[in-house]
This record gives C-alpha cells, structure tokens and sequence, in this order.
C-alpha cells in the first residue's frame, strides 16, 4: 500500500496575505494513482453529480477519474475535499471516508498543498455548512 508521508501544514498560510504562498517542504507528493483511488473512490460511495456540481472542469466530457489531466485531476481533488469537507454527512460510511481522507492529507478545514507530476496546487478549504 502506497502510503503520503504525514503532512507538514504551514498554519501561516491562514493568517498571512493572500500572496505568500507554502514553501516547498509544505506540498504534498500525491502519486497520480493515489489521486485518481481517492476520486474514483468518491464516485463510487457519493456519484458524479458533486463533481459536475463542483469540479470547474475544462472539458465536458464524461469524467473518468483514470484519463483526467494533471489540472482536471487537481479540480477533482478539490471538489471531492470541497465536498466531503463542506456537508454534515449523517452515514458512517461518509464520515469513513472524510476521516480516511483527513488520515492522509491532516484536517480539510485548512489549506492543503499538493503536488501532482511535479506541479504544486494549492486547495482552500470553504466554511462547512451546517
């Protein structure tokens, strides 16, 4: 099992300007595969519609998780860590797989930086709504 090493959150990003942005010791290495398991997992458990909802995708095509871009990738990330972090699911099996998800990356109520082949994205956490 291909496990992420455990995340260094740089806290400062939530209280400094907008334009300071994570050193290089703060991003994540998310393998593709790893990446591609989490949303593919989601489709499973939650379906496509908080991707299309969510994800701003820049094609329209059916979304499968395997053929994504790097940049299609990452939106799907997003949304999948936008979703699980912003709903009160009621179901265990949800709240399974956002501990799973927070088990990984740290809490998704912060900003989590990662890197996918090599390029560094930056996800913003939205406020839950209760």
């Amino acid at each position: 099992m291909n496990t992420i090493k455990s995340p260094v959150h740089n806290m400062a990003l939530l209280q400094e300007p907008r334009h300071r942005w994570p050193l290089k010791a703060d991003y994540l290495d998310v393998p593709r595969e790893k990446a591609v398991a989490i949303v593919e997992s989601f489709v499973t458990h939650f379906g496509f519609g908080y991707l299309r909802e969510r994800g701003a995708f820049r094609f329209m095509a059916p979304i499968l998780p395997a053929r994504l871009d790097v940049f299609d990738l990452y939106e799907a990330l997003k949304a999948v860590f936008d979703t699980v972090n912003g709903y009160n699911w009621g179901d265990t099996e949800s709240r399974a797989f956002k501990e799973r998800l927070e088990d990984e990356f740290g809490p998704l109520t912060g900003h989590i930086a990662i890197r996918l082949q090599g390029r560094c994205f930056v996800i913003a956490a939205e406020k839950p709504k209760h």
